[in-house]
């Protein structure tokens, strides 16, 4: 589904609420991927949009004896798909007869520190009217929706909103008392080439052509290593297949050159990898204009490719399911603009 970034051009807003009740609060983010009816849903989908360096506030139902913000963590990552056994609020989570295992998302954080005060429900209401106030002038500044923590109602007062995860703008920091031990800062990776790109289902693209190819990893190391294992495995399979193989990723919008033995046949590979199952991938300008000029081009996936740390401040990779669409164009019926560049005019702005 597509998720309305909001804040992707402010380093500022680096920060996620969770609303749980479960016991281990703290370990990781973990959602389905699939809401009750088998359809994405952003509560969900928001865990995929944390990065390395965010800070997750932790709004626990009854940790404290009433439902409150009770302590905040670091998102570490990277993302990992996983399974869990949920049971949905509201209608749907009713009617079932018993929870069933599901495919999940799962985003690794840490250093959980508690409030020296939890911010409860009291706190909330106190301060509705500036949080009416921030809600209304971000919904003024940002199209779409905000995936707000809160939500109001001219017949009750203020509450959290029914869900998993929500974006808690950076400005609630210093509309709501008890939050002033939670670092404010902005986030040293998020000025980091790439940091900005939008996680999707699919792993990494080549370094050090940029970190957009099939979505972001914030681990630039694990970034790197997945793309060395996807290249490795795809070159292994053309060799196999008769072509000599040269890997031109740093220097061209493709990873792999090939020509073949017998008959001298040139064509190009766009090369893909991921941890997750791959059922997206991003693609820069460069690699969609490239699979159009006529050359022939594959684009070559790995997925649920396995690693783990080799002790040396690295990784090793293995396995990976391959997938090859042969004489691949980039379609633009199966594109989809998660971000715009917009240059600015020259006239028509007032300098402050």
């Amino acid at each position: 589904m597509a998720v309305n970034e909001w804040w992707a051009s402010d380093p500022k807003q680096r920060f996620w609420l969770e609303i749980t009740d479960r016991e281990d609060l703290g370990e990781d983010l973990h959602a389905p991927q699939l809401d009750g009816s088998g359809r994405p849903n952003w509560t969900y989908d928001l865990v995929r949009h944390a990065q390395q360096g965010d800070v997750v506030l932790h709004w626990h139902k009854n940790q404290v004896g009433y439902p409150a913000i009770v302590g905040y963590s670091e998102v570490v990552g990277p993302l990992r798909e996983g399974e869990i056994v949920w049971r949905a609020h509201g209608t749907y989570g009713r009617v079932r007869t018993a929870p069933t295992p599901s495919a999940s998302w799962r985003m690794p954080i840490r250093g959980y520190e508690a409030l020296a005060a939890p911010v409860g429900q009291d706190v909330l209401r106190t301060a509705e009217p500036q949080l009416r106030e921030l809600f209304t002038r971000l919904s003024a500044e940002h199209k779409g929706s905000l995936y707000f923590p809160f939500v109001f109602s001219d017949s009750r007062p203020v509450r959290t909103t029914q869900g998993y995860m929500t974006k808690f703008p950076a400005e609630l920091l210093n509309i709501l008392p008890g939050l002033e031990q939670i670092p404010a800062g902005s986030s040293g990776t998020r000025g980091a080439d790439g940091a900005r790109e939008r996680p999707t289902r699919a792993g990494s693209s080549r370094t050090p052509r940029s970190a957009r190819g099939a979505g972001y990893i914030a681990d630039a190391v694990l970034r790197r290593a997945l793309e060395r294992h996807a290249v490795a495995v795809a070159a292994a399979f053309y060799q196999h297949e008769g072509w000599l193989v040269a890997d031109v990723g740093t220097k061209k919008s493709w990873d792999l050159e090939l020509t073949h033995k017998q008959t001298g046949a040139v064509r190009h590979v766009e090369v893909k990898g991921s941890t997750l199952a791959a059922t997206e991938v991003e693609l820069t300008v460069a690699e969609v204009n490239h699979s159009r000029e006529g050359v022939s081009c594959d684009l070559f996936v790995v997925g649920g490719i396995e690693y783990e740390p080799d002790g040396s401040n690295g990784y090793s990779t293995s396995g990976g399911s391959r997938r090859i669409w042969r004489d691949w164009t980039a379609a633009d019926s199966s594109l989809r603009a998660v971000r715009f560049r917009y240059r600015l005019p020259d006239q028509g702005c007032e300098y402050l």
